[in-house]
């Protein structure tokens, strides 16, 4: 029944900030990365495109209530930060963006770098999240490079994106059947908050969606047809997972799990797992900060609820 199970991702590779002093690992860089795929079934990596069109493997925005918080120089050593000053990382060329260095000390990667980790790791999963704007059919056009080139294959590969309508773009032009998935923010928080504030006035811009019942039968909802719908862990409950397949029968729910969460066990995380026997089947992932130490344990309590 082993293939039942979802994946379990390493969420940025890795994202434990204690990391950063004791082995050295930066969310979204290389070493990150490789841990998570060494300790997991795959990663979830965030990517962005610079001025002149290079993708790198960076977070670099985040909705906290209904703000937009731009946190690109959170990820930067100090003095990598006051380089980059208030600028975004779409208004800077990859010749300079190179030479910026995360607090881990690496620079930050290419896609391609993270590509090419992957050949080590046959067959892991790669949840590939798009963001900041216009950059979905540039990073169609390396992820249909790659597996023409035999380097990995379709079925390790979930775009996915709070901008619905980038992930619409891949589905117009997609030719391969890539698996693609729509992120929403939990059931509470506040609508249509716009997602890239920086952009100037006038610029084509996604809003972040809430996950309800109404936020899945949304115009672009239908259009993209997703295969997968990503919520965070307050909102993983067996009653949205039915919500997902009343609407999208093929498709399945992925979900983030908070550090704080998966490695607290007076939470509730291992009891939503058991009231969800009989479902597992309809999870797709489970991205965690911690994968060396919170894959193989969550593995158990999954097939003891198959």
């Amino acid at each position: 029944m082993s293939q039942n199970i979802p994946k379990i991702l390493g969420h940025r590779g890795e994202m434990m900030p204690e990391h950063i002093e004791t082995i050295n690992v930066q969310e979204n860089g290389l070493h990150a990365i490789e841990r998570g795929l060494k300790f997991s079934d795959g990663v979830e990596c965030d990517v962005c495109k610079t001025k002149d069109g290079e993708l790198v493997v960076i977070h670099d925005a985040k909705c906290v209530l209904d703000q937009v918080e731009y946190c690109f120089t959170d990820n930067l050593s100090p003095e990598s930060a006051l380089i980059v000053g208030d600028r975004t990382l779409d208004e800077m060329d990859f010749s300079e963006v190179s030479t910026l260095r995360l607090k881990s000390g690496e620079k930050i990667p290419l896609l391609k770098e993270v590509f090419d980790l992957y050949e080590k790791y046959p067959g892991k999963r790669m949840n590939l999240e798009l963001k900041g704007p216009n950059l979905a059919l540039n990073v169609l056009e390396k992820v249909h490079q790659r597996i023409a080139d035999n380097k990995m294959t379709v079925e390790q590969f979930l775009i996915l994106s709070f901008d619905h309508y980038q992930i619409y773009e891949i589905r117009k032009h997609d030719h391969l059947g890539i698996k693609l998935g729509l992120t929403f923010l939990r059931s509470e928080s506040p609508a249509l908050t716009p997602m890239y504030p920086w952009l100037p006035k006038g610029s084509t811009s996604g809003s972040y969606s809430c996950f309800s019942a109404d936020s899945l039968k949304s115009d672009i909802v239908k259009k993209v047809n997703p295969d997968s719908i990503i919520i965070p862990e307050p909102a993983f409950t067996k009653e949205n997972i039915d919500i997902v397949q009343q609407h999208f029968p093929k498709a399945k729910t992925a979900v983030w799990v908070f550090s704080e969460v998966q490695n607290d066990a007076s939470t509730n995380f291992n009891y939503t797992i058991a009231s969800l026997k009989g479902r597992i089947d309809a999870i797709d992932s489970i991205m965690i900060d911690d994968p060396e130490n919170t894959t193989e344990a969550l593995k158990n309590t999954l097939r003891s609820a198959l």
